[in-house]
């Protein structure tokens, strides 16, 4: 049975199938395993409702309407928690090279490693948005994506980012900042309470 799936799947490959990953490399489907509330999965502009465990695949929109919540198990390694009102694009789920675009809302990235070498398959993560791309080996990461205002909140927990702001400029983050994603862009250091303000809620619900 194992010979005959592999098989398939190469075929799918050379096919440039999209469940083979379309690009010559194997893309896992990645599932929702715990959900408060309402949340869609697009694909092309064909819109279906979440379903736990239900395979979410590369270049999926998923988006939780007002008062939904989500968590995404991507790969053995990496989970990741989605707040209400927030949409993120599977952009790559090759294991080892994984890329989420998070377009509005807040997210909560949990490694499960304390260090890259307990499986060098997992890592890293990297979450895009309009101008910013951070990355994570190890620990934990809160992220939000204010569209509205062009502003980009990160925050490592117990953790390194790395931060690549435009097309050049690189940075490593110990701490909380707010990026303005304008040109050229701004960086403040913040302070980041995730037992505080209107998000605590949604940071007690992640870290269950």
């Amino acid at each position: 049975m194992f010979g005959l799936l592999a098989s398939v799947l190469l075929v799918g490959q050379q096919l440039h199938a999209p469940w083979a990953g379309g690009d010559g490399r194997v893309h896992i489907a990645i599932a929702a395993i715990r959900q408060e509330g309402a949340a869609t999965v697009d694909r092309n502009g064909t819109v279906r409702p979440v379903s736990l465990h239900e395979s979410i695949r590369r270049g999926e929109v998923v988006r939780t309407d007002a008062g939904g919540r989500m968590v995404l198990q991507i790969g053995f390694c990496h989970t990741l928690a989605l707040d209400e009102n927030t949409d993120v694009r599977l952009d790559d789920l090759v294991p080892g090279t994984y890329r989420v675009h998070l377009a509005r809302g807040r997210a909560y990235l949990d490694t499960h490693l304390e260090t890259p070498s307990e499986n060098p398959d997992c890592g890293p993560l990297t979450i895009t948005t309009n101008k910013t791309e951070t990355a994570v080996v190890s620990g934990k990461l809160a992220i939000v994506n204010y569209d509205f205002k062009q502003t980009v909140g990160i925050a490592p927990v117990d953790t390194v980012a790395a931060v690549v702001v435009g097309s050049e400029t690189g940075y490593v983050l110990k701490s909380a900042v707010e990026i303005t994603e304008t040109d050229p862009p701004q960086i403040t250091d913040v302070l980041f309470d995730p037992t505080s303000g209107a998000a605590a809620e949604f940071y007690a619900w992640a870290t269950q």
